[in-house]
């Protein structure tokens, strides 16, 4: 984990998990690991039991659901990261245990490799959380939320539109 920024996360308080993630860009020829995750053990927390930033994120009338710990920084203290482009059984059950009524999803827009960046995946998570949430899609013009400053990320979410006005498109 030398020289990686850490991101831990708690739950009511105690840590629970953490993610060291590389903040250089990989060298032609060398190893590379962006993110590095503790080693999975009996008993202890995976990434996918867990969402960054809840503790505090709770408080807030909407909840922004991001991909990636530094899009989550970016967001705002009303953001969580799933640590990928889905949202795991346990996940959901985190998030309606602690009595979030509306999801905000700003997962990845476009990039030249993914020209539809995490779009699909938006849509096919709306349709699972839309029972169970009010649900807003937050669409970004290219690359991931940690390209934006937060005042550009919030003109996004005001611009977020309900998964049912999609209908028929998708």
């Amino acid at each position: 984990y030398a020289n990686r920024l850490m991101f831990p996360v708690y739950e009511n308080g105690r840590l629970m998990y953490f993610q060291g993630r590389a903040m250089w860009n990989p060298v032609t020829g060398s190893p590379y690991i962006k993110t590095l995750n503790p080693p999975k053990t009996p008993g202890a927390a995976v990434s996918s039991d867990l969402l960054m930033n809840l503790d505090q994120a709770q408080r807030f009338r909407s909840v922004v659901v991001t991909e990636g710990p530094i899009d989550c920084v970016h967001v705002g203290v009303d953001a969580v990261c799933s640590f990928g482009k889905r949202l795991h059984p346990k996940q959901i059950a985190k998030l309606i245990a602690a009595g979030i009524k509306r999801l905000e999803l700003m997962w990845d827009g476009p990039t030249e490799k993914e020209p539809m960046g995490a779009w699909p995946e938006m849509f096919q998570t709306a349709k699972v959380l839309e029972a169970l949430f009010d649900v807003r899609l937050v669409f970004l013009p290219r690359g991931d939320p940690g390209d934006y400053t937060r005042e550009q990320l919030n003109e996004y979410r005001a611009r977020s539109r309900a998964p049912s006005e999609f209908d028929g498109m998708i």
